[in-house]
């Protein structure tokens, strides 16, 4: 990469810097490039969000920004393959695990949090269970699998390099999960529900509040 320029390789992942005072960057990478068709996909601008400075900082020469998080919108649209959502999933669970056991080493602090999402994310775009769902397919149900598994197995790892740098007389890692996720298959606008029931009365402007029979 020279000044204001990219290159790609197929399949590869390339970063651009768009503002090296802020550490702004842009993934790209080539999804397609046979005869018929190109396409390259491009990850939203993440921003060095460190701080106080001074980390912030030193974590951009050691690690750079942040890379992308796995972007589910685009795996919804067909622009990326589970595939890539699950290593753009990696690329971020690796960076942040590195510079979690970077900060852990420089200042051993007292409590450190972390917030390893990618099993969740992967479970909101993967978790395919129900035929009713709309992305569902049995060639999907498959390559879906395959890919949730492998972030747990992300997860999994990265955990296993937390653990291997504690003295586990002298500290605890303590790991908690929020909630556990199902598969969605139907989802319901009440508000035409209401008004096939005619509980419900809209003017101009939206519903009329004095005039709907339930809101």
């Amino acid at each position: 990469m020279d000044a204001g320029t990219l290159y790609l390789r197929l399949n590869a992942w390339g970063v651009f810097v768009v503002d090296p005072l802020i550490q702004s960057t842009v993934t790209f990478k080539v999804t397609d490039a046979s005869p018929a068709h190109f396409a390259v996909y491009q990850s939203a601008l993440m921003i060095n969000q460190v701080a106080p400075p001074d980390l912030a900082r030193a974590v951009a020469q050691q690690y750079g920004t942040i890379p992308a998080p796995a972007d589910g919108d685009a795996l919804e649209r067909n622009w990326i393959d589970e595939g890539t959502y699950v290593q753009m999933s990696e690329r971020a669970l690796d960076w942040q695990t590195a510079v979690s056991l970077f900060v852990y080493r420089q200042f051993k602090p007292d409590v450190l949090v972390l917030r390893l999402c990618a099993i969740e994310e992967a479970e909101r775009e993967l978790l395919l269970s129900d035929p009713r769902q709309w992305r569902y397919t049995p060639e999907r149900v498959q390559t879906s699998a395959r890919a949730l598994r492998r972030a747990y197995e992300l997860v999994d790892g990265a955990l296993g390099r937390l653990l291997a740098e504690l003295d586990l007389d002298t500290a605890a890692l303590l790991v908690a999960s929020d909630r556990g996720l199902m598969s969605v298959h139907t989802q319901l606008n009440l508000n035409r529900w209401l008004n096939e029931r005619k509980w419900l009365t809209y003017q101009k402007d939206g519903v009329d509040l004095t005039k709907s029979k339930a809101l």
